[in-house]
């Protein structure tokens, strides 16, 4: 995959939003020694309009509608909130 092709799939993530997991590590002292603690949180990252446009404008720059095609995107957007 090129270089360019990394940055417009990462683009596409975010102007999407997505879902990843946070692992945090507690090590605790006991008496009997140390203790480790492993906790994973599910985390969503909301879609974000600003991105949305930009790729629209970039990857399409000849289709006039993608204006259009946004204010749909952002009244979708809208439904999640």
């Amino acid at each position: 995959m090129e270089e360019k092709d990394k940055y417009i799939q990462a683009l596409k993530k975010r102007a999407l939003g997505f879902e990843y997991e946070e692992v945090t590590t507690l090590i605790e002292e006991t008496a009997h020694g140390t203790k480790k603690k492993i906790a994973k949180t599910k985390k969503y990252v909301p879609p974000d309009p600003k991105t949305a446009r930009y790729l629209l404008s970039k990857l399409n720059p000849q289709q006039k509608d993608f204006e259009e095609q946004l204010r749909e995107c952002e009244e979708e957007l809208k439904k999640w909130k």
